[in-house]
This record gives C-alpha cells, structure tokens and sequence, in this order.
C-alpha cells in the first residue's frame, strides 16, 4: 500500500482504536508485579517534582502520581508535589531557581540541565524514562493539505523555504533542525513557538511543518486533521529519550530518600507497560491532561506510524 493510501486508510481507521486496548502491549511480556515495600528510615522528606504529562514518554511521572508509589518507599510522613512542566526546559528552570528537586524532559533540556556551570545550579541526570528508535520525541508533521512525496527524505526537501516552527530548547526541535540541515535544506522560517501556538497555527494554516513530541504530534494528526506525519526519527536512524533529572544538593543530603525515589520511579514503569494496565493508563491521563481525546492519548503510546516515515514495531 503507498504511503498516501496508507495514511488515509489510518486516519479512518483511528477511531476504531480505542476498542483494540490490547494491541499496544506486545512489547510488555511479563505481569506488573508491586515491588516488595520498604520504606525509609529516617526524618520526612518533601520533594517537588514538575513532571510532564503533555509528553507521553514522561508518563511513568504520572503514574507515580495518580498511583502515590513514593508513599511505599519514602519515610514515614513525607510528601512529593507535582507540578506541570508544559516542556523540559522549564523543570530545569524551576530546579535552578529552587523550585523542585526532581524534574523530567527530554533529551535536549536534560542535557542542557545537566551541562551548565554547576556553580550557578548542579543538576545532575538519574534515570532513563524512555528510549524510542522512532518516534516519541521526533516526528515531522506537515499540513494536512501538503503534496505527497515518496519518501521522508522528499518530505524533509519539500520544506526548502517553507514555514517551520517549535519549541524551543526541545527535544523535537533538536533533531528537527538536525534532519533539515543534514540534507542541506533551509526554511524560510523557523519560529520558535510553544506546542499550543504551533497547533493553532496548523489550524489557521499560518505554519507549513513543525518537529513535535507525543501526543501534540497524534493531536494534530488525529484529532484536529490539520497536518500529517511525513518522517521519524526512524527514518534517518535518529533515536529519541527522555529522561529525569535531580538537585544535587538535594541528592547530597537525601541519598537515602533518592533510593525511594527510584524504587517508585521503576514500579512506575512496571505498571505503565504492563497491557493489563492500558486502558487505566489512558483513562488516568485524560483526567491528567486536557483538550486531548483518548484515540490521541491511547495513539501516542500504543500507536504506532506507518514504515514508510520510519514508524517501527516497537514503539518504545
């Protein structure tokens, strides 16, 4: 099937998605099982967290959240706060000004965390969310109405002196500057905009292509109709992650808390790739997040693009 057919075929296609919970598990063999729960000793513990459930490779955050897995592992009376983090670099930001301990992103602001002068703010990176050979963080899309080509390749040429835009500091912008410069194309723009700009832009056709994460990405696509994915990261064997990030100051003082910390940040993951679990998962972030249908949640997890633009069979 060509890859025009294709797309067409998956956008008809998408609504009866929601009825298929199991399909996006094959790549969970074994059961969720709670991990065995020992908690702390110690004095209490408060930590602030600026998560991100805008950005579904960060989901295991809102798992520990809407699960409470910290309760098991941290002392006796501690308490974790999570806030909203609408992209990485501003969980950076809230642990420079001393407004978290822990904050979660993508690769760019992870690295740009970690990186900077540690005599201004010593963050310091501990522990891999997520992994993609494709497509979490890097998926190019492209206004609904655009010509087809006939390969990703084509796609990333077609847009020499369009319009571009993204996040800036980003993990998707990152590696959508990298592709277009690799095969050495130039827009006529490219605006650095946040994700809800940049979907209303498609919506008044004002933006020709933007690099964007899950599930803004599958929003646009499924959900507004107003662009289509036309490459991943698979396509040109460019991998995506995301990642968490702490205060060593606070990693310092609280080693034994940081344990717990990571002990529910593993039982976090444990449940959210359990396929029993699915259709809690999507049901919880719906409640997490707002404006996003649940075909939209359930795609950018479970879903998965077409081989054509680098899609892969397994997802993360």
């Amino acid at each position: 099937m060509s890859y025009m057919n294709r797309v067409r075929v998956l956008s008809m296609a998408g609504a009866a998605a929601l009825s298929l919970w199991a399909a996006g598990g094959a790549w969970a063999d074994a059961e969720y099982k709670p991990l065995p729960a020992q908690q702390e000793k110690g004095d209490p513990v408060h930590i602030r967290v600026y998560h991100q459930p805008y950005y579904t490779q960060s989901w295991s955050s809102s798992v520990m959240k809407v699960k409470q897995f910290w309760k098991k592992y941290l002392p006796p009376g501690s308490t974790v706060t999570f806030e909203i983090a609408l992209q990485g670099a501003l969980a950076v930001n809230a642990i420079v000004a001393d407004k978290a301990e822990y904050g979660y992103g993508g690769d760019a602001p992870s690295v740009l965390g970690m990186t900077q002068d540690r005599a201004k703010a010593d963050i310091r990176g501990v522990w891999v969310n997520g992994y993609s050979n494709c497509c979490h963080c890097n998926v190019m899309i492209i206004r609904a109405d655009a010509p087809y080509q006939k390969s990703p390749e084509d796609y990333v040429k077609w847009l020499q002196g369009k319009r571009a835009g993204g996040a800036k500091a980003s993990c998707n912008d990152r590696w959508f500057r990298q592709v277009y410069q690799r095969f050495g194309v130039q827009p006529a723009s490219h605006v650095h905009q946040s994700f809800e700009v940049t979907r209303t832009q498609f919506r008044a056709g004002l933006i020709d292509a933007t690099g964007i994460w899950e599930p803004h990405a599958s929003a646009i696509w499924l959900q507004y109709h107003t662009g289509r994915p036309a490459a991943t990261g698979g396509a040109f064997g460019m991998d995506d992650l995301s990642s968490s990030f702490a205060s060593n100051k606070f990693l310092k003082a609280n080693p034994r808390a940081h344990v717990a910390m990571a002990k529910a940040e593993i039982e976090s993951q444990l449940w959210l790739i359990d396929p029993k679990n699915e259709k809690e998962l999507i049901e919880a972030m719906a409640k997490e997040t707002e404006g996003y249908s649940k075909l939209v949640l359930w795609h950018s997890m479970y879903g998965k693009y077409p081989e054509e633009i680098g899609g892969q069979a397994i997802r993360d």
